[in-house]
């Protein structure tokens, strides 16, 4: 069986949920999204330019803005993976 082609919104609504509510530093997103670190730090720099995540030192977390849209777009994904 083939594998899906990674869909970039896919992982970054599953980045923003995975910091909702809590702070996270970079390595539990690196491992448990599957990716490497570069590659993490050019998808929280499109969040955090677009107010969907913030970031402190080593702490990232999502926005109220960041929520809506992940909840907001995380059904949408689960209907195409149908």
């Amino acid at each position: 069986m083939a594998e899906k082609k990674r869909i970039k919104v896919r992982t970054y609504v599953q980045l923003l949920l995975m910091c909702e509510g809590v702070s996270i530093r970079k390595t539990p997103l690196v491992y448990d999204l599957n990716l490497n670190f570069n590659i993490i730090k050019k998808y929280v720099a499109v969040l955090i330019k677009k107010g969907l995540l913030e970031f402190e030192d080593p702490w990232y977390w999502t926005t109220e803005e960041g929520s809506r849209w992940a909840r907001a777009i995380g059904p949408l994904l689960a209907k195409v993976d149908e």
